[in-house]
């Protein structure tokens, strides 16, 4: 055969190969670390908010927005993440599971004190840090 239909067969293959890396394995643990990014950013703005014993309309809102993230960690958990990440996140003692189930749990709290409780077993399921 020819050297130009080898080199259209072994890039077909290549690229089929690389579609399929990226595809199912590296854009689902993109797409977890970017969710818990967004899961850090408004535990930080809510627990800021609710350390002044008063909570407005937005920082409500936030909290209850708190469930989409849950409801999408879990989707990502169950349906999305390759099996070898899920078992790394297991040896990490990363459970976001339970975190999602705090979350929903949070999303209707509206007294302070008990939202920075949950707050920190949302941190310490996802294994945040907290500023």
């Amino acid at each position: 055969m020819d050297s130009v239909v080898w080199g259209i067969i072994v890039g077909f293959f290549l690229g089929s190969f690389g579609y399929i890396l990226i595809r199912f394995i590296i854009s689902p643990v993109f797409q977890y670390r970017k969710l818990k990014k967004k899961i850090a950013e408004d535990l930080k703005i809510i627990e800021r908010s609710s350390r002044k014993d008063r909570l407005n309309r937005a920082d409500l809102k936030r909290a209850d927005g708190l469930r989409l993230h849950a409801k999408a960690l879990i989707h990502q958990m169950e349906l999305v993440l390759p099996l070898w990440f899920r078992l790394s996140l297991e040896r990490q003692n990363e459970n976001p599971l339970e975190a999602a189930s705090e979350m929903m749990t949070l999303s209707g709290i509206r007294t302070p004190e008990h939202m920075e409780k949950r707050i920190e077993t949302v941190r310490r399921h996802l294994r945040l840090q907290s500023d």
